[in-house]
C-alpha cells in the first residue's frame, strides 16, 4: 500500500494504491484541504479497480466516485478513514525517503 499527496497553497490531491496480487491492485483518488488541525475531510472519492493482463497491458474498471472519508495528519504520520467501504480505518502511513 502506498499513499502520493501532491500540491500545496492549502489544496491537495491524494492517490492512494492497494495491491490485492500480482496483476491486480486499487486505486482511490480525491482532493481537499487540511484543517488547522491537519485534518481533510474528503467527498466525491473515485476507486478504480486495476487488472493487468500482461505486462503492458491493463483494464480499468471504475468502482465508484462518490467515496468519503477523512484523511489527519499528525506527528508525521498521515492515518487515512475511509467512510464508503469501511476498508481502511485507521490505516497508518509515514514518510519513506527514496
Amino acid at each position: 500500500m502506498a499513499i502520493t499527496v501532491t500540491g500545496g497553497s492549502g489544496y491537495y490531491t491524494v492517490q492512494i494504491y492497494w495491491s490485492s496480487s500480482y496483476a491486480d491492485h486499487s486505486e482511490w483518488s480525491f482532493s481537499g484541504s487540511f484543517d488547522s488541525s491537519g485534518v481533510m475531510q474528503y467527498s466525491g472519492a473515485r476507486k478504480t479497480d486495476v487488472h493487468f493482463t500482461d505486462e503492458s497491458n491493463h483494464t480499468d474498471t471504475l468502482i465508484y466516485s462518490d467515496g468519503t472519508g477523512r484523511l489527519s495528519w499528525a506527528n508525521g504520520v498521515l492515518v487515512w478513514a475511509d467512510y464508503k467501504e469501511d476498508i481502511a480505518n485507521g490505516m497508518l502511513f509515514s514518510r519513506v525517503l527514496n
